[in-house]
C-alpha cells in the first residue's frame, strides 16, 4: 500500500508580507501556478483540491493506491514543481510505502518538506515505525490464540 497526506501553502516569494504588492489573485506568479496546477491536477486519479482559504492559495493531496508505481514520482515532482515555479512556497507530505526497496524504510512514514524551494526528506518521528505504532504485527490466523 502506497499511503500519501500532503499540503502546500502557494507563494510567491518568502518576503515579507507588508500589502504593497499585489493581492495574491493578481500576483502573476500565483496565477501561473494556479493555471499550472488546474491542469495538472485535471485528471489526478485521488484527492486533490486547489482552494483559496483567507485570501492564500492552498493545495491539498491524499489517497491510497495498491503501489507506488510512477504516481509516487509524480506527487513529489508536484511539489517541487511548485516549489520552482512559487519559491516562497512550504508544506508537507508523509508518506508510507509498504513495499519500499529500502526494507528499513517500508514499516515507516517519510515526511518531506518544501521551504525556499527545497524538498527534502525526513524520518517521520510521529507515527513510526508503523508497526506496532499504529497497527499490530500480522499474526497467521493458524498462529492465533
Amino acid at each position: 500500500m502506497f499511503e500519501y497526506h500532503g499540503w502546500i501553502s502557494v507563494n510567491a516569494d518568502w518576503g515579507d508580507d507588508d500589502d504593497t504588492g499585489p493581492l495574491p489573485e493578481n500576483d502573476p506568479v500565483i496565477r501561473d501556478v494556479l493555471a499550472w496546477l488546474r491542469e495538472e491536477l485535471a485528471t489526478w486519479p485521488y484527492l486533490a483540491q486547489v482552494a483559496w482559504t483567507n485570501g492564500e492559495l492552498h493545495v491539498h493531496v491524499g489517497g491510497f493506491t495498491n503501489h507506488r508505481g510512477t504516481f509516487g514520482d509524480h506527487l513529489e515532482n508536484l511539489f517541487i514543481e511548485v516549489g520552482r515555479r512559487a519559491r516562497g512556497s512550504y508544506g508537507l507530505l508523509h508518506v508510507h510505502d509498504d513495499e519500499d526497496p529500502d526494507e528499513t524504510r517500508a514499516n515507516e512514514f517519510v515526511t518531506f518538506s518544501l521551504a525556499r524551494g527545497q524538498f527534502r526528506r525526513h524520518r517521520d518521528v510521529f507515527l513510526s515505525p508503523v508497526i506496532p505504532t499504529i497497527e499490530d504485527a500480522w499474526v497467521e490466523p493458524e498462529d492465533r490464540v
